[in-house]
């Protein structure tokens, strides 16, 4: 099984669609940490992310994905990110 956690943030979701059928949701920290049997069977996989996650990381899973599934990106941005972050200052 994956290295995953469950957070508030991964329950949000399922809040939301109480009508709907249930979703599967995880939280992992690399494209390495996805175990295969979980997008198994999906039609349509959501991946989000905050703004503080390095696109390296996204573009890492779906590398990983795309090397085993065919796939269709399409990205959806709700909101425009304008935050910065910067190194402290004892690593700049």
């Amino acid at each position: 099984m994956p290295v995953t956690r469950r957070t508030d943030n991964t329950q949000l979701p399922h809040a939301r669609r109480r009508h709907l059928p249930p979703l599967r949701t995880l939280l992992i920290d690399s494209a390495a940490a996805l175990h295969w049997t979980v997008p198994d069977g999906v039609a349509t996989l959501g991946i989000s992310v905050g703004a503080s996650a390095p696109e390296a990381l996204v573009h890492d899973l779906l590398a990983r994905l795309g090397g085993r599934y065919a796939l269709a990106i399409e990205e959806r941005r709700v909101t425009a990110e304008n935050v910065r972050f910067r190194l402290p200052a004892e690593l700049a």
